[in-house]
């Protein structure tokens, strides 16, 4: 007797052969009511709405008899209204605390804070100014020694290799000893310790003095060397030649061992690949057998449940002996028959002519 939510409509229903009968409206369906009765097993049936009437209707109204099976139908009845009323009380209290609620504060908006000044920009003095300028002056007259040094040392360079010996006159070396070169090497080094404003004077008089001293040294003699140069080159090129084989050799392995890899790599995938087609087509085929199977399995159901339907009926139509229950032929009474007049004898003097219709 729980009620439902939404509640079902209360009416009261007759169906043919029994009184009015407190019922639920499940479901209305043009002129027929799909109804479920209140007491015992609560049966569901349908009803016609020319049997239905409302449950308010009294009980003279439709002559319905006090039974007990009634009875208990009518306190169920009343045991659902009052559950129908408790349930709408509660949802009109809820209701109620619903509206009455009491709104949530706003929050205050948040404080703003005004970003910070920017630290003020560090002044340097102008005595820092100009001590950085002498640096970066000095800076600047160092980097250009370094040139000119760098740009002597290329010259030199180049002279040796125009001087490098050729394969078909030996090389003559000419050897040079003075000692005003080491002075001069002296002065050099001493001039770089000076104040940048002398720098260019000084190394110009030593430039000067050193190709004064250049002039004035001796000629040596020349001295004829003999030059292995081809052996040297050769060993060069047989040690290269080494090297480029062995890394070739080195190379080709790795190529064939990786071309190797990649072919049992495709290999595998197309082994892979055939395998997966044929499995495949084997699970169609399998999907397709089981299908027709179910289907043959169906078709033979249905075949088997309508001819056991149909020897259910032919045997229902019969008439069957009511002592051997072999198919009977003649008839005693009511429902006593015989299929001989041997058995017909047989129930006579057992138990028939005691109960037998047709005597008395």
């Amino acid at each position: 007797c729980q009620p439902c939510d939404p509640p079902h409509d209360l009416v009261f229903a007759k169906q043919k052969g029994f009184p009015f009968w407190p019922a639920k409206v499940i479901r209305v369906d043009d002129q027929c009511y799909d109804v479920r009765f209140f007491g015992g097993y609560h049966q569901r049936a349908l009803v016609d709405k020319a049997n239905i009437k409302p449950i308010t209707t009294s009980l003279k109204v439709i002559a319905a008899k006090r039974t007990t099976a009634l009875n208990k139908a009518l306190d169920e009845l009343r045991r659902h209204q009052q559950l129908l009323e408790q349930q709408r009380r509660g949802g009109r209290a809820v209701e109620g605390t619903a509206s009455t609620g009491v709104p949530r504060k706003r929050g205050r908006p948040p404080r703003v804070v005004p970003p910070s000044p920017p630290p003020p920009a560090p002044t340097h003095s102008t005595s820092g100014d100009e001590e950085e300028e002498k640096e970066d002056e000095d800076d600047d007259d160092d980097d250009e020694e370094e040139e000119e040094d760098k740009s002597g040392s290329d010259e030199q360079e180049e002279s040796s290799e125009e001087e490098a010996p050729s394969s078909s006159s030996p090389p003559k070396r000419l050897r040079l000893k003075d000692e005003s070169s080491s002075e001069d090497h002296n002065v050099v080094s001493s001039s770089c310790q000076e104040s940048p404003s002398s720098r260019v004077s000084t190394s110009t008089q030593t430039h000067r003095k050193m190709l004064a001293g250049m002039n004035k040294t001796p000629i040596i003699e020349e001295v004829p060397v003999k030059c292995d140069c081809d052996t040297k080159y050769r060993q060069a090129f047989r040690e290269l030649r080494e090297k480029l084989e062995a890394k070739y050799r080195e190379e080709k392995e790795h190529l064939v061992q990786q071309v190797r890899e990649e072919v049992q790599k495709q290999c595998d995938a197309e082994k892979l690949k055939e395998v997966s087609a044929v499995l495949e087509r084997m699970r169609v085929e399998l999907e397709q057998h089981k299908a027709r199977d179910k289907e043959a399995r169906e078709q033979d159901a249905l075949k088997l449940q309508e001819r056991h339907r149909q020897e259910i009926s032919d045997t229902k139509k019969k008439q069957w002996c009511y002592n051997c229950e072999a198919e009977a032929i003649y008839h005693c009474c009511w429902n006593t028959l015989y299929c001989s007049v041997e058995c017909q004898q047989v129930h006579w003097h057992k138990e028939h002519k005691r109960s037998c219709r047709r005597k008395q």
